[in-house]
């Protein structure tokens, strides 16, 4: 009895150690700010072309929020083993159109090429720094499929966080291919949002896609589904979600709704 008394006074101690510490820190190291949260999975998608995982993400963005200037962090941020193991191999014109094929899924043109190459070879600026100038300038269908992607990465970061799904190599390998696949297109979003919906799931438990034409008469045989519908939300920020969930009687009925991009069988989770 009396190990246990000094144990449970032992742990009063310790919660009220780390109630005082969390108290003390800056906000940041535990809630770091929304556009800083926005900035780091940005550059995630333009620097690495991949979303980030959830504590990379909250890290870096702790970081930016705590950062008297940026340039400095964001040089920390590039200068990672992953992007020396991916990265470093490649010469200054291949790393500077790596850039736009990671952001814009098109090469970088002649004049933009030269003028950022120039830019490393001098000094004046480093890779990462390059990205974000780029990422900044975007415009017209660059500017969409840039906020696109950054969407997907979003959705994904969420789902491997609430679901404390895997995000090893391989899963990286995965969403890096993912990100590439997505345009300024609306099929590009829906095929993006519906590799998230099924990342880390076997062929089983995938979800099944709406096809053309859609139904227009359905029976009313109940055998439930999980939809994912189109919640005309349009944005890169987090949270921004996309979609929603939605359950209907059945299969026909689900696909009936054109919003509705695919379904899983079972009643949406409450």
């Amino acid at each position: 009895m009396k190990d246990k008394n000094v144990a449970n006074r032992l742990g009063c101690r310790l919660a009220a150690y780390w109630a005082l510490l969390l108290i003390s820190l800056p906000l940041s190291v535990h809630a770091a700010t929304e556009p800083s949260i926005n900035l780091a999975q940005q550059m995630y998608v333009a620097y690495y072309g991949r979303p980030a995982d959830p504590e990379g993400r909250e890290y870096w963005a702790a970081r930016f929020d705590d950062a008297d200037e940026l340039e400095s962090v964001l040089a920390a941020f590039g200068s990672s083993q992953e992007y020396y193991d991916n990265f470093s191999q490649l010469s200054n014109v291949e790393l500077v159109n790596n850039l736009f094929k990671q952001m814009f899924s098109r090469d970088s043109d002649s004049e933009g090429t030269a003028f950022y190459v120039a830019r490393l070879e001098t000094g004046e600026a480093t890779v990462v720094s390059i990205a974000k100038q780029i990422a900044d300038g975007r415009q017209n269908a660059d500017r969409d499929r840039l906020n696109n992607k950054v969407m997907i990465a979003n959705a994904l970061t969420r789902r491997i966080k609430e679901e404390g799904l895997p995000y090893s190599q391989f899963e990286i390998e995965f969403s890096r291919a993912l990100l590439a696949t997505v345009t300024e297109h609306q099929a590009s979003i829906i095929q993006g949002l519906y590799g998230v919906d099924n990342f880390g799931l076997d062929s089983e438990g995938k979800s099944t896609e709406c096809e053309a034409p859609r139904p227009e008469l359905c029976t009313e045989q109940y055998a439930p589904v999980c939809a994912t519908r189109d919640s005309g939300v349009r944005c890169f920020t987090t949270p921004c979600p996309a979609t929603e969930k939605i359950s209907y009687s059945n299969a026909c009925s689900a696909c009936a709704d054109a919003r509705v991009f695919y379904h899983k069988l079972g009643e949406c989770a409450l």
